[in-house]
């Protein structure tokens, strides 16, 4: 009599809405939970006998509703293949048009009979002849959307998790329309959101709308799940606010959506801060020495080269409030590093995120710096002139005497190695280890060192006695250039012992052009892997980053395809970007 009054009174508090009512949804919600037996008995304390029943009826229900939804699938692909069948009976056509029209028929008849042939793969046979082992998230996922999960489907989610319980990193391609980013992406990401570790999910900029679209179309409906967006760039702040979402958000399931550049750019943030902390010792210590500020000298010398202030010791130091605001930062960005690292991170277009250059992000740090022979005693910009010179040999080669920039040309010995370059260019088009169309391109690295290397070395000889080095013989200056520090002991001892510090410069320059910049340069196509912004690609740039540095105005910069320069990135080497500049 007690029970049946508790029971009576557990009834009336559910009519008064005292007690909640056990719906279809949270039930099926409960089944995906490991406390889901423990959070019925506390919802409905009177269903201890009837437990297993009710979820079994339950299971019975989504079952039942997927085989009708997957039925449907069937009829509605049965009634297109008659249509189709009909309309293939009624027309005239003639022996090509009809071997198209059976090849269409073929293909939906074959979808037709995989469809009514389609069997659930995430069930495994039980201990008797009657059950079966499953697990339930993937009857959920079926259920709500209506869908029944392929076996590749199911075998590379199993895979992936198996992957991420030890602790690894996984990478599988899939074909177009295989269920990527609508199935095995949301999947993993209700699999993986445990209420203690974080899941994100990061894709390329243009699909950051499409994927945040597709998961909270995917959790909004019986399974809801909050989906955030991870945003960040250069100039954001780091507070302990964005600590507690992500810790809310790790807690409560969601999944979070970010971007490459978000990434990268969140955890470059944490580089700067280190390095700015660093430079404000490091100048705080100068300026005790009595370094403070610049002379005047000095300012004229930094505007001269057009560095303006930025170089000065007093712009590098901080105000106490700064350092505290740093280091709190810093204190903050190393804590949710820590929930990245125990969390989650699945990566949709691997290939176009972890592409070097389609991918990159462009972050400048500290003070720039002048190249170094931007000024000098043997004369002023001298990092171009060396490879405007080595490129004059080239050119005169492939093109004519037209090309020369070069006034060196009218002795007869320079003449002589211009007409030796020119020969062994046309030798490596005949041996088609140069292509000559639409340029000068360099096929064969192993031809250039055993053949053009030597009279380009001999073509850069003149240019240096030019700059007036006639403290070491030509022939171990060739030497050098040929081999660097590997070169004959007497050369190497003349370069460190009698040759000045501009004429040692010019040497080790000179030979890591012909070692090793040039043969790269000489490689690329101009407008297809490198290029300057023709106007419409500047004027399309400043659009999307009004605040592009100069340098990308003005050198030339990677392409990712025929006449599609990269967005942001830049060549990183300056000898590179020089000698890529000149050919553009």
């Amino acid at each position: 009599e007690g029970e049946a009054r508790a029971r009576i009174a557990y009834q009336l508090a559910q009519i008064g809405g005292i007690n909640s009512r056990l719906r279809v949804d949270l039930l099926i919600t409960l089944l995906m939970s490991v406390w889901g037996d423990s959070d019925l008995a506390q919802l409905n304390p009177f269903l201890e006998s009837q437990r297993e029943t009710v979820i079994g009826l339950a299971i019975a229900v989504m079952c039942r509703t997927n085989r009708i939804s997957q039925g449907t699938n069937c009829l509605r692909i049965a009634e297109d293949l008659l249509a189709s069948l009909q309309q293939a009976k009624a027309q005239q056509a003639d022996a090509g048009e009809e071997m198209i029209t059976a090849n269409a028929l073929k293909l939906k008849a074959t979808s037709l009979a995989t469809a009514l042939a389609a069997e659930r793969h995430f069930c495994a046979p039980g201990d008797t002849d009657r059950t079966f082992d499953f697990d339930p998230r993937f009857l959920v996922f079926e259920f709500t959307y209506g869908l029944l999960l392929r076996k590749s489907q199911v075998e590379m989610v199993r895979k992936f998790m198996q992957t991420a319980s030890q602790g690894g990193s996984m990478c599988r391609q899939m074909i177009m329309g295989a269920g990527k980013t609508t199935v095995v992406g949301p999947l993993l990401a209700l699999l993986l959101a445990d209420g203690e570790h974080l899941v994100m999910q990061v894709c390329p900029t243009a699909l950051l709308e499409m994927t945040r679209n597709v998961m909270r179309e995917r959790f909004s409906a019986l399974v809801c799940r909050p989906i955030y967006t991870f945003h960040f760039e250069r100039y954001a702040e780091v507070t302990p606010h964005l600590l507690g979402k992500l810790r809310r958000a790790s807690e409560s399931r969601a999944i979070v959506v970010a971007t490459p550049t978000s990434i990268k750019s969140f955890q470059l943030k944490l580089v700067e801060i280190i390095h700015a902390l660093d430079a404000n010792v490091a100048a705080g210590a100068k300026a005790d020495e009595g370094t403070r500020g610049i002379s005047k000298a000095l300012r004229q010398a930094a505007g001269y080269l057009g560095l303006s202030r930025r170089g000065s010791i007093s712009d590098l130091i901080l105000e106490e409030a700064q350092v505290e605001n740093m280091k709190q930062q810093a204190n903050t960005i190393v804590q949710i590093l820590a929930i990245f690292k125990a969390g989650t991170l699945i990566v949709d277009e691997i290939d176009l995120v972890l592409h070097p250059l389609k991918s990159e992000l462009n972050w400048p740090l500290g003070v720039k710096e002048p190249l170094d022979f931007t000024r000098s005693e043997s004369g002023n910009g001298l990092r171009w002139d060396l490879p405007f010179h080595l490129l004059d040999g080239v050119f005169y080669a492939a093109e004519g005497p037209q090309s020369l920039t070069t006034e060196i040309t009218e002795s007869r010995e320079s003449r002589t190695v211009l007409e030796e370059i020119a020969k062994v260019v046309a030798e490596g088009i005949e041996q088609r280890t140069i292509q000559a169309v639409p340029h000068f391109v360099l096929l064969s690295k192993p031809f250039y060192h055993r053949r053009l290397k030597m009279w380009l070395a001999r073509w850069l000889l003149l240019w240096l006695r030019e700059r007036r080095l006639t403290t070491i013989s030509d022939q171990d200056t060739l030497d050098y250039l040929m081999l660097g520090n590997r070169a004959n002991e007497i050369a190497v001892k003349t370069v460190k012992e009698k040759c000045s510090d501009n004429h040692v410069k010019m040497l080790n320059l000179g030979h890591d052009w012909l070692r090793a910049f040039l043969p790269f340069v000489l490689g690329k196509i101009d407008r297809v892997t490198f290029g300057l912004l023709s106007p419409q690609n500047l004027a399309r740039a400043l659009s999307l980053d009004p605040r592009m540095p100069r340098s990308r105005r003005l050198t030339a910069v990677p392409f990712v395809g025929k006449d599609v320069p990269s967005r942001a990135s830049e060549f990183s080497h300056p000898d590179v970007t020089i000698g890529l500049t000149v050919l553009a």
